[in-house]
Formats: structure tokens, sequence, C-alpha cells
């Protein structure tokens, strides 16, 4: 089954600036934590890889660096700071979605015998 992802993003102004707030609501094939967050403080890292998918857990461990989750809220200096980390969320979930379906294809063991 192809992999999907169903999100939220919800673009407000705050205090501290505009703000984006992604939640990925339900997914197919893949998991929901998807951005990246720093264990030794709870902040922000990085949109999640197939690499981080595999490596860090979905909840807060001790004895990793990282961890993911399924909900991202950042405050920015600037609208088009916002607008372009708005873009890069919705993009980069286009992109690991094609390679969670190719890796499920790649993964797994041959056996064949050639004469």
């Amino acid at each position: 089954m192809s992999a999907s992802i169903t999100h939220m993003q919800t673009r407000v102004f705050v205090d501290g600036g505009p703000s984006v707030t992604d939640v990925v609501t339900s997914t197919v094939s893949i998991p929901e934590e998807l951005f990246v967050y720093r264990t030794n403080d709870d902040t922000f890292s990085h949109l999640a890889a197939i690499a981080d998918i595999l490596a860090y857990p979905s909840v807060k461990t001790a004895g990793h660096d990282f961890y993911r989750t399924d909900t991202c809220t950042r405050v920015f200096a600037t609208i088009t700071a916002a607008d372009e980390f708005a873009t890069l969320v919705r993009g980069h979930f286009r992109r690991i979605v094609k390679e969670w379906d190719a890796a499920q294809v790649f993964v797994g063991t041959t056996t064949e015998t050639i004469s």
C-alpha cells in the first residue's frame, strides 16, 4: 500500500511573530512522527528523513540525542520566513512519501540462481 500523510497546518500571529503549527493527523504505511526534536532542550531540529525514522524513537528517550513527534510549532521573525517553512514542510512530506514507498520496495532479500 502506498504511503500517505494527512496533516493540518495553521498559520497565525502570536506575540513573538508569525507562527506555523503543523500536525500530522494521520498516515498510511509511514509513521506519523515526522518532526525531529533535540532531547536535551526539546527544540525543533529538522524534518525527519528515512534514516531518522529508523534511528530515533517517537518519544523522548534517555540515551538518544533526538526524538520524533507528530507536531511542530515554530515562531518566525518575518512572514516570509514563516511561509517558507510552511512550504518546506509540505514539500518534504511529498518527498518523504515517495522515498518511503521506494524504500519499502528496496528492502528485502533476493535469492536467485544464475547459470
